[in-house]
């Protein structure tokens, strides 16, 4: 692939225009596909040069991460402790569907110093301690949280894409798999037979809120 040169009207490099750059190559190729060659290609300049400004792939997941991170809001309003987690996880899934492969990113980042991150964290803490939860505790819960939005929107993600393999709707794969489930012994497998309707008919939105209710009433065993 040839180096493309850089236009004299796009600005000059730094950290947040390789972010920008790296989020757009994401898009178009995947994350498995991102390498810092190819990224140092699309910013027009060697890779070398790039290495100035982000030392490797892992530093630049942490980039990334922190870009993503800075989009996700807590409501500023004064409402309950599990109202406050609940709108800030929907947030939280919302902006990750922005981003092409961002529960991946998230995932592969093994450390995150950003600061976006960080604030993310901290508040998440500082509800959770304002609630009266064991300061021992409250990271762990806060891990659990994590771990369900980032798995449910992997899930979501990897349901698309069977989608778009098999070019069909939602209905249309709904449809074929529930005629699947329908051949199966009912004396064998009669609850598979009477809930493969909801099987075939997912509700994300009810489905994720369903799973943060269920975490953070469970929380509430463990309140002081």
């Amino acid at each position: 692939m040839a180096r493309r040169r850089r236009q004299a009207n796009e600005p000059l490099l730094d950290q947040k225009r390789i972010v920008v750059v790296a989020l757009e190559l994401i898009d178009k190729v995947g994350l498995h596909q991102l390498t810092m060659r190819k990224l140092a290609e699309s910013l027009g300049i060697q890779a070398g040069a790039l290495y100035w400004h982000v030392k490797n792939k892992e530093e630049l997941l942490g980039l990334l991460v922190d870009e993503i991170s800075s989009k996700i809001t807590w409501p500023e309003d004064e409402i309950s402790w599990k109202e406050a987690i609940t709108s800030w996880a929907r947030s939280f899934r919302n902006i990750l569907h922005r981003y092409r492969d961002s529960a991946e990113i998230f995932n592969n980042s093994t450390f995150s110093s950003s600061y976006n991150r960080f604030q993310q964290i901290e508040n998440l803490f500082y509800v959770l301690s304002k609630a009266g939860f064991r300061d021992e505790d409250i990271p762990w819960m806060a891990s659990m949280i994590k771990n369900h939005i980032l798995g449910f929107v992997s899930e979501e993600v990897r349901f698309h894409k069977i989608l778009e393999k098999k070019d069909q709707t939602l209905e249309e794969l709904g449809e074929e798999a529930d005629k699947m489930y329908q051949t199966l012994s009912k004396d064998s497998f009669p609850s598979i037979a009477r809930l493969s309707c909801y099987m075939t008919n997912p509700n994300w939105d009810r489905e994720f809120d369903m799973g943060i209710n269920v975490l953070l009433n469970g929380f509430t065993v463990n309140l002081k």
